[in-house]
Order: structure tokens, then sequence, then C-alpha cells
């Protein structure tokens, strides 16, 4: 039990409470057992030994470059950006995890993965078993909690060794990918998912969880592209899938999050099924899951880069199924975006849409969607 009113105190091994005055620095110290650091600054590497025996951060600022790991941070601790979160690290109550922090960065990783999800892009699988708050529940367990995933009858699990979270029902199963974890500051626990099953929960713990429409059977579908010579797909952090064929043309997907068992036996793999849009298709997977039933998931195509005209444009709707409605330039535009997506080196200084000849045989014209950064994506017009 030390209290220290000096300038800097380096290379020393400490227990205890440690209380240090607010410009009293601790700097390459070694803290022994269940050590509480109480005001001042800390720097360089600061390790609990365990699980059970955390060094307790409260009242006191993280010097730049320090690197944290069993570490319980409890109220007013600063932590600048170049600090290093390592594992282990646990907060006191909501209250003291910094307004901005990503926590799936700390979380610790889902072990077992297999060794294909080297092959694509896809957000790292964290346990949501883990507890942050001391005797407190899991993530999962405060998701199960929220009043609107109970009004839904839903109970969430995790797929181990993808990391999404599924819900299974009746005739399907629902797998929502989450990108996003942090602190929620403002609303009341709930669950909101969009047309495009973009989905936010917010928890009575007052964490804020971003997820997305999860690809099931990621190794599977891998292996799916292979065989029509396409590369790795990436998952982007607004839910959507990019298939690159060249650094200037790939297609743009949404996955459903939702599957469906089918009970005919189906060729596995991809297969493209008739839309209801003449002269287009929809993309299916077909795959095997854990009990050995054949399952499909839709890809249905999707704006290339939503960001830019949910920015640029009006009175926008963009549902599951790829049909886009927006205002641009006082012209209304509704129709099903293609997947395919070119770039050209020339850009535009705004998104712009240009008409287009019929270009999927229903005898309607159609129209070319200009992105300010080169994409090109046409739009398939379909009556109102």
């Amino acid at each position: 039990d030390v209290e220290f009113q000096g300038e800097i105190l380096q290379g020393a091994t400490l227990s205890g409470v440690i209380k240090s005055g607010k410009q009293s620095t601790l700097k390459d110290v070694h803290f022994k057992g269940d050590t509480h650091l109480i005001g001042g600054k800390v720097g360089g590497k600061i390790k609990g030994n365990s699980s059970q025996q955390l060094i307790k951060l409260e009242q006191l600022e993280i010097l730049p470059g320090s690197e944290l790991s069993q570490v319980l941070i409890g109220p007013n601790v600063v932590l600048p950006q170049e600090v290093i979160l390592a594992d282990g690290i646990q907060f006191t109550e909501i209250q003291a995890v910094p307004s901005g922090l990503e926590l799936s960065e700390i979380l610790p990783t889902l072990r077992g993965q297999p060794s294909c999800v080297d092959q694509f892009s896809q957000p790292q699988a964290v346990d949501l078993t883990a507890i942050l708050f001391p005797g407190g529940i899991s993530i999962l367990e405060a998701l199960n909690e929220i009043p609107d995933v109970q009004a839904r009858g839903w109970t969430i699990s995790q797929n181990k060794p993808y990391g999404y979270l599924q819900i299974a029902q009746a005739d399907s199963q629902i797998a929502l990918q989450p990108w996003s974890i942090k602190r929620n500051t403002v609303d009341k626990a709930q669950m909101q998912m969009t047309e495009q099953q973009t989905t936010m929960f917010i928890t009575q713990t007052g964490l804020e969880i971003l997820a997305q429409p999860a690809i099931q059977a990621p190794c599977e579908l891998q292996i799916a592209l292979e065989g029509l010579n396409l590369s790795a797909f990436v998952m982007q952090p607004n839910g959507n899938v990019t298939i690159p064929v060249s650094e200037i043309f790939w297609y743009s997907a949404r996955p459903d999050a939702a599957t469906r068992e089918i009970t005919a036996p189906t060729t596995l793999g991809i297969n493209f099924l008739p839309s209801k849009i003449a002269g287009t298709v929809i993309a299916q997977q077909v795959f095997t899951d854990y009990y050995g039933k054949q399952r499909e998931q839709l890809f249905y195509p999707t704006v290339a880069v939503p960001e830019v005209l949910d920015k640029s444009a009006d009175k926008i709707t963009m549902e599951l199924n790829g049909v886009v409605t927006f205002t641009l330039a006082g012209k209304s535009y509704h129709g099903v975006v293609d997947y395919a997506v070119t770039k050209d080196k020339v850009t535009t200084d705004s998104l712009k849409v240009q008409p287009l000849p019929d270009s999927n045989g229903d005898g309607q014209d159609d129209w070319l969607v200009l992105y300010p950064t080169g994409e090109q994506q046409i739009i398939f017009a379909i009556p109102k």
C-alpha cells in the first residue's frame, strides 16, 4: 500500500492500494496480485496476474503507447487512442467504458475457426459469452434479455465456428453477424431491424451491438465461387458482399439473413433462380447444415455504394430484394439494381443517373447510376 507524490516512479514492484498525486507518473512498474491504482498517470505494460487477479484502475490517465492486459478499468480513467488494450480487459460498470471504444476489438476471439476463413474477408469472430463487468451477465445473455427479442419469441445463440448470432425458427434460421459493439449512452433496451435486415441491439446493460445479415456457410460459398472461377468474397461493414472478378469489375450482393430448409434434393453450390423481373436472376446458395439437412440462402443484388445514395438522393428506400426507389435532381427512379458493377477511370463530381436503352428485354428503358468514385451500375426500371 503506497502513496506516491513524486514526479516519476519507474521500474519498481508495487502491490496493494497505490495512490498517486495528479502530476505523479508510474512507468514500467511491475504490479503484484490484486493491485488497485488510484490517481496520477500510468505508462508502460500494465498487466494483471490472471482473470481472478486483475489490476484495478481508477481516476487516472493512461499514457499513450501503454499496453493493458488483465485489467479492470474503473471510473474516470482517461484512455488515449494510442493505448493498446490486449486480453482480459473488464470494466467496473458501463459508465467506465469510454464512449466510442470498439469493444469487439478487445473481446476474446472464438477458438477452432475453420482454416478456410483466412481465404475471405469477414469480421473477427469474438466470443459473446464474455463478461465485461465482474459479477454481471455475458453479452449473449444480455441480448436475450432485450424486451423486443423476448416479444418475438427469439432465443439467440452464437455459431461457434463463424461467430454469427443465430435464431432457430420453425421453418428458417436467421443469422446476423456482429460488426460493432460499443457503449450506448442514450437509448433504452430495444431491437431495431431495417428493411435490409441491418439490426441494432441495445441491451439493458448499456451495450449497442450493430449486426448485418450473415453468410451462414461461408466456407462452402468460397468453394462454390472457386468453381465459377471467382476469387474470394469480401464482407463489407454495411452488410453487402463484394465478389471481385477483376480490378474494374465485380458483383455486389446482399445475403438474406434467413435460410430455409429444402425438402427436395437440390444441387449443392450456387444456382440461379428466375426473378420476377424479366431477364434477371436471383443467386441461391445450397448447402448442407450441421444436421445433414439441405438449406438455401438467397443473395440479392444490392446498391454498390449505398452510403453515396443515402447522402445524395431523397425519398430513398432500399429493399432486401434489390429494389431501390429514390429521387435525384427532382426525378424519381424505381427499379432493381444489377449484380454487376464496373469502375471507370472517369469520375464525377456527384451522383448521377443517365438514361439507358432496355437492358433486360422487357421493353422498358433502364438507367445507369454513375457514382462519384467511378463505379457504374444498371438499374432495371420497373413500374411503381
